[in-house]
């Protein structure tokens, strides 16, 4: 029996993809490095911390992520919530164990979270600090597990991203995608594809 939603927070709770996209070029345009459109959109759903590692190993991380937190904050009027998803998460947060597992650093969940008055419905969140491997590797959603004393078959995935969804598959849960950044083809991994998040999604 499913108790527990594990939600992703860009693409699912909110709108921010275009923000978090803003902001990293924003960043990296001060180091001189432009990214083309097709770049941008294989790494959604990995984490920037780990993108600027491997991908712009000859920057300095911490610096390019400080000044894209801090673009981030000064706009934060650009991040919109996906209300149909901010509505299930208020109704329903009594009925299920609910936890946050996203890619991005903690400073900027707390962010989003603490701005639409939603933290205190989320008894775990697992950021980008808490592990090893980012989203497609299954780390961050077992690890959401292993926190709630949960096992597989008990919980449900909500992503939006071609790399979220293969994290949760990989981890053996069950996963149902949105179609807020991709195209239904890209989410094929995906048990179900969905436009918004209903109760009948998951019984």
């Amino acid at each position: 029996m499913i108790d527990t939603i594990l939600f992703d927070m860009d693409g699912v709770i909110f709108d921010s993809e275009p923000y978090h996209i803003w902001a990293e070029n924003k960043a990296l345009e001060q180091e001189g490095v432009t990214r083309n459109e097709e770049t941008i959109q294989s790494l959604i759903g990995v984490t920037f911390l780990q993108v600027l590692k491997e991908q712009y190993p000859e920057l300095d991380a911490n610096e390019v992520l400080e000044y894209k937190l801090e673009l981030m904050k000064e706009n934060i009027n650009m991040l919109k919530p996906i209300q149909s998803t901010v509505d299930f998460i208020i109704e329903n947060h009594n009925k299920f164990t609910i936890a946050l597992v996203t890619g991005s650093v903690r400073r900027v969940a707390d962010m989003f979270l603490e701005e639409c008055k939603l933290k205190d419905y989320f008894k775990v969140i697992v950021s980008a600090e808490d592990v090893q491997n980012s989203k497609p590797a299954p780390d961050s959603y077992l690890l959401a597990l292993k926190k709630l004393n949960k096992t597989n078959d008990q919980a449900i995935v909500f992503e939006d991203s071609v790399n979220g969804v293969k994290s949760a598959k990989a981890a053996g849960i069950k996963c149902i995608a949105l179609r807020t950044s991709f195209s239904d083809e890209k989410l094929h991994e995906a048990d179900k594809i969905i436009d918004q998040i209903k109760i009948e999604e998951i019984q």
